[in-house]
């Protein structure tokens, strides 16, 4: 569940801000600029969630490190985890760590593409 959890989240970071441009690029008729711009924050975006994955697979760091500190995560759902969490420390307090903790070894992904 948490690898699917990270992967939906690494695939967010990178498409949400290219469909806002995207959006800025159609309602301006797509501009060789923009399209350039969109381009440009694609591969700037494939290239962080690349380094951030390879660090947490050498054992450097995890996924939550690209997220921000004022970060807003809900968990849906009845599970006891089920709520918002505002804040990357209460997030990290409340169910990553007791979660990482409860496993036998460290999640280590495996980087297939992005």
């Amino acid at each position: 569940m948490l690898n699917t959890l990270c992967f939906s989240v690494a695939l967010l970071i990178i498409v949400l801000p290219a469909m806002a441009i995207a959006q800025k690029v159609e309602s301006n008729k797509a501009t060789p600029a923009i399209t350039q711009q969109v381009a440009n924050k694609e591969a700037q975006n494939k290239r962080l969630i690349e380094q951030a994955f390879k660090q947490w697979a050498s054992g450097n760091g995890n996924f939550f490190d690209l997220l921000t500190e004022d970060v807003k995560w809900t968990i849906t759902g009845r599970s006891p985890l089920s709520k918002t969490y505002i804040g990357k420390q209460q997030l990290m307090n409340e169910t990553v760590t007791p979660l990482t903790n409860r496993l036998a070894t460290p999640i280590v992904p495996k980087i297939r593409g992005v």
